[in-house]
């Protein structure tokens, strides 16, 4: 890997996980960070299928006695496949790291209601595309296409459980 064109870490160390077994098929590989945006591009990582059947990928995260280790393929497992490959697009619609867009609402608020979806909802698949591509919102004129609206119902939902809203201004 002699070019690439990242400047952070959050995204060098993906590619050097899979730099580092282009040329084995066993391969055990431990990965220790404090950084949310690492866990996440990890799971990203092993849902699109990228690491192979034979490896190993453990996540070393935290300090002292709150130091863990996560096996990221059995987490992949145990969240679903079409789950983690929308964490990406979550966690930048959610305010990544440095801060929520949201006021009022965390990071763990947004995670839990996502993992907490049934596997069928169309939101899944909007985040899905948020983490691979530019999402079409359409203009000011225009209603708002069908794929976003399960966001904005995603949205009202974080934002007040209990209520019926489906549509922000409804929320507001």
């Amino acid at each position: 890997m002699e070019t690439h064109g990242h400047e952070e870490a959050d995204t060098l160390i993906p590619l050097h996980v899979l730099d580092s077994i282009v040329d084995t098929t066993l391969r055990s590989i431990d990965v220790w960070s404090l950084d949310t945006d690492v866990f996440i591009d990890l799971l990203d990582l092993v849902a699109h299928g990228l690491l192979g059947a034979s490896t190993e990928l453990r996540f070393t995260t935290g300090t002292g006695t709150k130091r863990r280790v996560i096996d990221i393929c059995k987490c992949v497992q145990q969240i679903g496949v079409e789950k983690c490959k929308g964490l990406i697009g979550l966690h930048n619609f959610s305010g990544v790291d440095w801060g929520g867009k949201f006021v009022g609402v965390s990071k763990k608020t947004w995670i839990t209601s996502f993992l907490n979806l049934p596997d069928s909802d169309p939101v899944i698949n909007v985040f899905q595309q948020m983490g691979q591509s530019v999402l079409d919102f359409g203009d000011a004129t225009s209603t708002i296409p069908g794929d976003v609206q399960s966001l904005e119902r995603f949205l009202c939902s974080v934002y007040s459980p209990s209520a019926t809203a489906k549509r922000i201004p409804e929320l507001q």
